[in-house]
C-alpha cells in the first residue's frame, strides 16, 4: 500500500538564521513519481529474501515446525521497516536539495533587490544587502553590522522615528510605510521612503527595513509643482476662461473661467462642460469637439443665472497622463460683437437712413453720400465723388447763405438751414440741412457731415395745414351754434308732436303742423350737414362696398341732371371696402356731382371713377397728409371752368358759395370735405382755369367683409308705467318730455340740474327704473351724471342723449354702463321705442 509522507521544515536562509520572517518558509514535501518506487523496492526485496530463507528445506527444519510462518511474518515486518526508512532517506534528500535551490532563489532575490533592504535587532544593524550598504555609503556588511539605526536617519527626522518605535513598543498601532530623510556615511542627507516590518526569532524582535531613495521623484515632483503653479499663475492672469477636459467632463478651469459663468471653481469640476454652453449653441460645439476642431469660433455660454453670452473658442488635444485632454480658451466677446453690431448698426442706419447724408473733406470736396442722396437729387455716387456741393445750386439761394455757413463750419460750430436747390433732372425742391465739423482726438477738423431732409412737400404741407386749420376754426364755430340750434330745434319737434295729438284730422291745424315737422326735418338735415362737417356727428358706420353706392347715384343723376351733360363712369376695378356711413358717401358723390354739373353750366362730361390705389410717401390733402397705405379711391371730374388759387382756397368753407342768390347753400364742398374727415380720409384737387376740376376722395380699406343685409326691424310697443328720471339743461325738452311719456303711461321727474338729480339718486335710488340725460350740461355732463348714477345703483339702466360729442365712443359709454346714446334731435316715439327697448333688455 501507499504511505504518503508530508513534513513542513522552517527554511534557515543566509545571514546565520537571521533572515526575515518574510523569507522563512514552511515547505510541504511530497514523494516526487520517479521515487516512489525506491522504497517499494526495497520492501518487495526484503520479502522475496525471507520468503527464500523461510522455504529453503534445511533451514526449516533446522528450525522446527511452524517456524516458516514466523520467519515469513519477521521478514514482513523487516521489509517494512526497511521501506519506511527508505522512504524517509528519500525525502530527505529530495528537500535538502528543494531548500538549496530555494535558497538560492532567496539569496540572489535579496542580492539583486534595487531596494536597500536592511535588518536589524535592538536598534542595530546585523545585515544589509547590497543596495542598502551603496545607499548609506557602506563598503561592505562588516562596516555596517553594529551600527545604529538611528544613526541613519537624519537630525530632523529622528524624534518621528524614535516615537513611532516607542509607540510600536507599547502596542500601538504604527503605520509601517512612511517617508522620511536619510543619513549618509558621508554626512549628505536624502529623501526616502520606508516600509518596516518586524518578526520573531529566538524569541528576540528583529526588524525589516525596505528603503527606496526617492530623492529624484521629490526634485521631479517639485519642479512639476513650480511648473504647476507657473502654469495656474499664467492661467489665472489669462483674461481668457480656460477649461480642461476629459471625455467631455471639466476636470480644471482658472477663476477667470467660474468668474464668466457665474460659478465657484470647485462647483464646476466634473460636471459635463456641455452644461455650461446655451442650448442654442450645444449641437454646434459638440461636432466640434468630436471632429477635433482647433479653429477660433464663435457660440453662445450659458451663466448660473440663466443669462448667455457670446464667447470666441480656441481647443487643443493634449495627452497628459497617457490620456486625450482638451484644453480650451474660452473669451468673452459679448463687448466686441455690440461694438461690432452697434458699428454695423451705424452702417446700415446712414446707408438707409431716410435723410441725405454727404461727408466732405475740410476743402468741401464729396467723399461720401448715401443712398438717400442719390434718390433726392438724381445723381449717382461715382457722378458726385470729388465734386463741391455746389453742383446742386439753383440760384434761388442767396450768396450770403453760403458765406455764412462756410464761416459757421470751419469755425468749429455746427450749422442748421434751408437750400433750394436743383435736382439733376432741372427740378426744384427745397432742403433742411444741418452742417457739422468732423474732428479727430487732437480736435482738428478732418471732415465736415451734413444731414439733408427732403422738405418739399412739409413746405407744400405747411400751406395746406394753414387751410386745414382755418377750416377747422369754422368747423369748430359752426358746431358750436348747430348744438345750440339742435336744442331749439328739438323743442319746435317736441311741442309740435304734442299740438298734434290735438289737431282734428283733415284740419288746417293738423295741415300747418306737419308743414312744421317738415320743414324741422330739413333743419335737421342741415345741422348734420354742419355736424359732419365740424367732425362732430356720430355717424352709423359699417363695412361697405363702395362700388353700389356710386352705381346708384349715377342710376339717380341720370334721371335728374340735364341730358347736356354726358355722364362717363369707370367702376369697374376692383376694390376694397371701407368702413363708412354709406348714406354719407351717397350724400357726398350727389354734392360733388351736382357742384360739378353747376361748374359746367349745365353742359359737358361728368366723370366718375372708382379704383385702387397704394401709396408708397406722403402726399398732402386738404386736411393735411395723406399717409403711404392702401386706398380706395372715388374720383368725379368735370370740363368746367375750373378755379383761381383765391376760389380754392375757400371752396371748402361753410356757406361759400359762387352760386347765385336761392342757387345753394355753400354747404355742398364742407359736407362732402367732413364725410371723409370722418372716416380718416382726405381729398385732393387739381383744377386748371378753363379746363376744369378733379375731386379725388381717399377713402382708407379695410381687410374686413362687406356688410351684408340689415337686419329685419320688428315693430315693439313703446307705452310703460315704469318711473322715469330725465335730465336736460334744457328747461323746454325737460317739460315735453315729461308730457309726451307721461301720456305714453310712464311716470317722470324732471330736471334741468345734473346735480340735483343726482342727490335724488342718493336720496331715493330705487324711485327710478331709468335715467335719460342729456351730455352736454353745465356743472356735471351726461358722462360724469351717469358714472356716479351707476356706482349708486349698478343695475339702473341709462340713456344718453347728445347733439354731438367728441367724448364718446363704444368702448367709453359701454365702460360707463350707458345702454343706449340717441343723437338730438329726437321724435318724441323715437325715444319713446329707445326707452321700452332698454327697460324690457
Amino acid at each position: 500500500m501507499s504511505i504518503p509522507v508530508k513534513k513542513e521544515i522552517s527554511v534557515k536562509s543566509m545571514g546565520e538564521g537571521l533572515m526575515p520572517a518574510k523569507f522563512q518558509t514552511r515547505i510541504p514535501v511530497r514523494w516526487p513519481a520517479w521515487s516512489r518506487t525506491i522504497p517499494w523496492c526495497v520492501f518487495v526485496t526484503a520479502l522475496a529474501a525471507t520468503y527464500m530463507l523461510g522455504s529453503a528445506p534445511g533451514f526449516a527444519s533446522h528450525l522446527g515446525g511452524g517456524s516458516s510462518q514466523v520467519i515469513l511474518i519477521a521478514g514482513l515486518i523487516t521489509s517494512a521497516v526497511l521501506a519506511i526508512l527508505a522512504w524517509s532517506i528519500v525525502d530527505q534528500k529530495i528537500l535538502e536539495r528543494e531548500l538549496r535551490e530555494r535558497e538560492a532563489r532567496l539569496r540572489a532575490m535579496f542580492e539583486c533587490s534595487r531596494d536597500a533592504i536592511g535588518v536589524s535587532k535592538k536598534g542595530i544593524h546585523i545585515y544589509a544587502n547590497p543596495s542598502y550598504l551603496r545607499m548609506f555609503g557602506f563598503e561592505n556588511n562588516q562596516a555596517i553590522v553594529g551600527t545604529r539605526i538611528i544613526d541613519s536617519i537624519a537630525p530632523g527626522s529622528r524624534g518621528k522615528v524614535i516615537e513611532n518605535v516607542e509607540r510600536r513598543a507599547a502596542g500601538e498601532h504604527v503605520p509601517t510605510f512612511y517617508e522620511t530623510r536619510g543619513l549618509r556615511v558621508d554626512g549628505s542627507e536624502f529623501e526616502a521612503e520606508c516600509n518596516v516590518s518586524t518578526y520573531e526569532f529566538s524569541g528576540e524582535i528583529h526588524s525589516v527595513a525596505m528603503i527606496r531613495d526617492i530623492s529624484d521623484r521629490r526634485r521631479a515632483e517639485e519642479s512639476l509643482r513650480e511648473s504647476e503653479t507657473r502654469f495656474r499663475q499664467l492661467s489665472e492672469a489669462a483674461i481668457e476662461g480656460i477649461a480642461v477636459t476629459e471625455n467631455g467632463i471639466l476636470i480644471d478651469g482658472n477663476g477667470r473661467l467660474a468668474a464668466m459663468l457665474g460659478y465657484e471653481l470647485g462647483e464646476m469640476i466634473g460636471r459635463p462642460i456641455i452644461e455650461f454652453v446655451a442650448p442654442t449653441s450645444r449641437e454646434t460645439v459638440l461636432r466640434h469637439i468630436a471632429e477635433d476642431y482647433q479653429d477660433g469660433f464663435e457660440h453662445l455660454l450659458l451663466r448660473r443665472d440663466g443669462s448667455t453670452f457670446y464667447a470666441e473658442t480656441h481647443a487643443r488635444t493634449v495627452i497628459w497622463g497617457g490620456k486625450a485632454t482638451r484644453v480650451t480658451a474660452l473669451l468673452d466677446v459679448s463687448d466686441r460683437r455690440r461694438a461690432e453690431e452697434q458699428l454695423h448698426k451705424l452702417s446700415l442706419a446712414v446707408e438707409q437712413s431716410p435723410v441725405s447724408i454727404v461727408i466732405t473733406d475740410t476743402a468741401g470736396r464729396i467723399e461720401y453720400v448715401n443712398p438717400r442722396f442719390t434718390k433726392v437729387t438724381g445723381y449717382t455716387r461715382e457722378e458726385v465723388s470729388g465734386n463741391n456741393p455746389r453742383i446742386l445750386k439753383s440760384g434761388e439761394t442767396p450768396p450770403e447763405e453760403y458765406r455764412g455757413l462756410w464761416d459757421t463750419i470751419t469755425a468749429g460750430r455746427e450749422w442748421h438751414g434751408e437750400f433750394h436747390n436743383r435736382r439733376k433732372n432741372g427740378e426744384l425742391f427745397w432742403e433742411f440741412a444741418s452742417i457739422s465739423p468732423v474732428k479727430n482726438k487732437e480736435g482738428l477738423i478732418t471732415n465736415f457731415l451734413a444731414v439733408k431732409e427732403d422738405i418739399t412737400e412739409r413746405k407744400r404741407g405747411e400751406e395746406a395745414l394753414r387751410q386745414a386749420q382755418k377750416l377747422n376754426s369754422i368747423g369748430t364755430l359752426a358746431g358750436g351754434i348747430a348744438h345750440d340750434f339742435n336744442n331749439v330745434l328739438g323743442g319746435i319737434i317736441g311741442y309740435t308732436d304734442m299740438s298734434l295729438r290735438y289737431a282734428a284730422k283733415g284740419s288746417v291745424l293738423e295741415s300747418n303742423l306737419l308743414k312744421v315737422l317738415k320743414v324741422s326735418g330739413r333743419a335737421k338735415q342741415l345741422i348734420q350737414q354742419i355736424l359732419t362737417f365740424s367732425r362732430k356727428a356720430n355717424a352709423y358706420r359699417s363695412v361697405i362696398s363702395v362700388r353700389p353706392v356710386v352705381e346708384e347715384v349715377v342710376e339717380l343723376l341720370k334721371a335728374s341732371i340735364p341730358s347736356s351733360v354726358i355722364i362717363e363712369t369707370d367702376v369697374s376695378a376692383r376694390t376694397k371696402p371701407v368702413l363708412a356711413d354709406p348714406t354719407k358717401i351717397h350724400e357726398a358723390v350727389v354734392n360733388l356731382s351736382t357742384n360739378a354739373v353747376h361748374a359746367m353750366d349745365r353742359k359737358g362730361t361728368l366723370s366718375i371713377r372708382l379704383y385702387g390705389e397704394s401709396l408708397d410717401r406722403v402726399v398732402y390733402g386738404q386736411c393735411g397728409e395723406i399717409s403711404p397705405g392702401e386706398y380706395t379711391v372715388l374720383e368725379v371730374r368735370d370740363t368746367g371752368c375750373g378755379m383761381d388759387p383765391v376760389t380754392l382756397s375757400k371752396a371748402f368753407e361753410p356757406f361759400f358759395t359762387t352760386k347765385g342768390v336761392g342757387e345753394g347753400t355753400g354747404m355742398g364742398l364742407s359736407v362732402v370735405l367732413g364725410v371723409v374727415q370722418s372716416i380718416g380720409g382726405d381729398i385732393l384737387v387739381e383744377t386748371t382755369q378753363g379746363k376744369g376740376t378733379s375731386f379725388r376722395l381717399f377713402l382708407p380699406v379695410t381687410d374686413e367683409p362687406a356688410s351684408g343685409a340689415a337686419r329685419e326691424i320688428v315693430p315693439i310697443p313703446f307705452s310703460g308705467t315704469e318711473q322715469v328720471l330725465f335730465v336736460d339743461d334744457e328747461q323746454m325738452l325737460v317739460e315735453t318730455a315729461k308730457d309726451l311719456l307721461a301720456r305714453l303711461g310712464y311716470g317722470v321727474t324732471g330736471t334741468s340740474n345734473s346735480l340735483d338729480a343726482l342727490r335724488s339718486l342718493r336720496e331715493n335710488c330705487r324711485a327710478y327704473d331709468i335715467l335719460i340725460t342729456d351730455q352736454t350740461m353745465p356743472g356735471m355732463s351726461g358722462m360724469e351724471l351717469a358714472r356716479e348714477a351707476r356706482a349708486i345703483r349698478k343695475d339702473l339702466p341709462v340713456i344718453l342723449c347728445t347733439g354731438f360729442s367728441d367724448d364718446l365712443d363704444q368702448k367709453k359709454t359701454s365702460a360707463l354702463g350707458i345702454s343706449r346714446v340717441v343723437m338730438k334731435p329726437y321724435r318724441y316715439n323715437e325715444i319713446a321705442e329707445v326707452i321700452r327697448n332698454v327697460i324690457d333688455g
